[in-house]
């Protein structure tokens, strides 16, 4: 089996390539910028058709909040284009590629505390840029699965923690500052933003497994919720990731990191993918926090 991996390069791609290696569950053709340009539909039909997968994984996106409230038509352009013309691509070329799109539970935007948890077919309504791309998307994908029959399955994962120079997430950046604060490189100052904000964290090998249960298990047309079913709010995140810490520091708040929209709290129903793959995640949040801490300790001693 073939399987064509968007975004390889990524937090969820990396983990994905292997996983999928180490399980012996195909030959992997793992695709970065520099291997195809996902914003020329040329570029996109000819990889395909050289290829042929017999799954596609499409990850890659524009996945910062923060960056796409800054470049709001950049972050539409990198989020929808591409899988839009592999799904066109796919169409052209008469494949019988079963695609999943990855979605994100900032879709969801705007939800009341009595819509917690939340099921897939809860109202989207998303309140940044991001989170409407991915929608966007998201849409496109059951459209081309109703108006072509195209194998397309959707996942939306909800936050997910893993060791990352790319991933702009509160958990890496959090973890960026305190390793260079415990080095004594800079003051020992954090500032945060809203820490009354709840999140449901999942590790990201949890996640990408879920890939390929709904890849592989899911109904064509569906969508998944990838979810630990558990509220953790910033502050209780932070508050782990300072035990881990030998130095006192003081925390900020910082007006600039308040981001619109962000004052929901977020707690995924994943019953859906777990009845029917069995899945469910294995990895403890403070064991995910300690592999962060211990990536970025290894990175300022490799550029010391």
């Amino acid at each position: 089996m073939k399987i064509l991996i968007t975004g390889a390069g990524g937090l969820a791609g990396s983990h994905l390539v292997r996983y999928i290696r180490e399980n012996r569950l195909g030959e992997v053709v793992p695709l970065e910028r520099h291997d195809c340009d996902l914003m020329d539909r040329h570029a996109v039909e000819a990889i395909l058709d050289k290829t042929r997968p017999d799954i596609i994984f499409h990850l890659a996106a524009q996945s910062s909040i923060p960056v796409s409230w800054k470049d709001p038509a950049g972050t539409m352009n990198n989020n929808v284009l591409p899988g839009l013309h592999i799904f066109e691509a796919v169409r052209k070329l008469s494949l019988k590629s079963r695609i999943l799109v990855a979605g994100s539970s900032e879709e969801y935007g705007l939800v009341p505390p009595s819509a917690l948890p939340i099921v897939e077919d809860q109202p989207l309504r998303p309140v940044n840029p991001y989170a409407t791309s991915k929608m966007a998307l998201d849409f496109l994908g059951y459209q081309h699965f109703r108006g072509f029959d195209l194998s397309i399955v959707r996942a939306r994962s909800f936050n997910h923690i893993g060791p990352s120079v790319k991933k702009t997430d509160v958990a890496n950046d959090w973890v960026r500052l305190l390793v260079r604060i415990e080095r004594g490189l800079i003051p020992p100052v954090l500032p945060v933003g809203n820490l009354e904000t709840g999140r449901d964290f999942l590790d990201v090998r949890d996640v990408v497994r879920a890939y390929w249960l709904i890849a592989t298990e899911g109904i064509a047309g569906e969508v998944y919720n990838i979810a630990s079913g558990k509220v953790v709010f910033l502050k209780e995140l932070l508050h782990q990731l300072l035990e881990f810490i030998p130095v006192k520091i003081t925390v900020a708040f910082d007006p600039a990191k308040q981001r619109p929209g962000d004052s929901s709290t977020f707690m995924g129903d994943s019953s859906k993918l777990r009845r029917l793959t069995g899945w469910e995640p294995k990895i403890p949040l403070t064991q995910s926090l300690k592999e962060v801490l211990d990536f970025w300790r290894k990175v300022e001693v490799e550029k010391a």
